[in-house]
């Protein structure tokens, strides 16, 4: 786990410097979570976008774990905070198991500090979501009602 490169892409470095800005203006920081996300940063080694092989996880790129302890399988799609929605398994980038997952390849096992505990993960399968569309099919404008059910469905790609 700790003997694995983290690789960032250019893009992903600098949106994550943004966020680590946002949270250290923050009313209430969370030290522990700005230490993690710098920590993952400074260790990540950060390279041109197009150089990021498709087995990484990224910011907008879905990713399915396993939990080796209890042979539990997740899906995730990692987002920016402000997209942030568990319910819907959209994990945010920094949030504890995003930070984890964050710059790893597929068959790697990460351990992450989640609220649950400490947990080994065993990433199964990455796929990268198209950026045009922050990955996503398309997000309703939240400020009009959607016209139709199938208008207001948030899609997650589905690894």
């Amino acid at each position: 786990m700790d003997d694995q490169s983290i690789y960032l892409s250019d893009e992903d470095a600098t949106q994550i410097s943004s966020v680590l800005e946002g949270l250290k203006q923050s009313c209430l920081p969370d030290e522990f979570q700005i230490a993690l996300l710098e920590r993952t940063v400074e260790d990540a080694r950060v390279v041109a976008s197009d150089l990021i092989t498709p087995d990484t996880v990224v910011i907008h790129c879905a990713v399915r774990v396993v939990d080796l302890q209890t042979g539990k399988k997740k899906r995730y799609t990692i987002v920016l905070p402000e997209l942030a929605d568990m319910a819907k398994r959209l994990l945010s980038v920094t949030a504890p198991l995003g930070i984890a997952l964050l710059g790893h390849k597929q068959g790697e096992v990460v351990e992450a500090n989640v609220p649950g505990g400490r947990r080994l993960l065993k990433i199964e399968r990455v796929r990268h979501l198209p950026r045009r569309t922050e990955g996503y099919r398309s997000l309703p404008n939240r400020r009009t009602p959607p016209h139709s059910v199938a208008d207001n469905q948030e899609a997650v790609l589905v690894v």
